[in-house]
């Protein structure tokens, strides 16, 4: 199951979100000294029984949870900008709009999290289209969604299909 959380905070306020989360959903307590990051910056917890990533923009913080496989997340809140000018420098394909050029961001940023990479050399190497993700002309297993929230735009990326559950949390404060 993949289950994603969201609350309106302060992005400083994403590790306290992940930990009231962790507690909440797993009923064990962890703590800031419990959080470790792999070599390329991805948070994991030793013997964690879900897979996590976290994302924010402005206001939103998105916790995602899935307890099969490895997962990425990315939230943007949309803004008229020159999305043309940016996928020429950051994509191989051009968005047909700007919804679809936040589509084809968060897809990056997701599938750049979801493998553990650093983002700013591999965006070009991602190739997102109709048929998935293709990765340095790789296509691969892995799924994606993408939904929009309000104002922001945000994607899913994850190697199982399963069914994504979306949640709110109002009682963190």
């Amino acid at each position: 199951m993949i289950s994603i959380f969201y609350t309106k905070n302060d992005k400083m306020r994403s590790h306290d979100y992940l930990l009231f989360l962790l507690k909440k959903e797993l009923c064990k307590e962890y703590t800031e000294s419990d959080l470790k990051k792999t070599e390329k910056g991805k948070l994991y917890i030793e013997n964690c029984p879900v897979k996590f990533n976290i994302t924010h923009s402005k206001d939103i913080i998105i916790v995602a949870f899935s307890d099969k496989s490895e997962i990425g997340v990315d939230i943007e809140k949309k803004k008229d900008l020159d999305y043309k000018k940016l996928s020429g420098k950051y994509f191989n394909s051009e968005p047909k709009d700007l919804d679809d050029f936040y589509r084809l961001w968060t897809t990056a940023e997701a599938f750049v999290k979801y493998k553990a990479k650093s983002i700013f050399v591999e965006l070009k190497d991602i190739v997102i289209d109709d048929m998935g993700i293709i990765y340095k002309n790789e296509k691969q297993s892995c799924f994606y969604k993408t939904e929009k929230f309000e104002d922001y735009i945000y994607t899913v990326v994850t190697d199982s299909n399963d069914n994504i559950k979306i949640q709110l949390s109002t009682d963190f404060e």
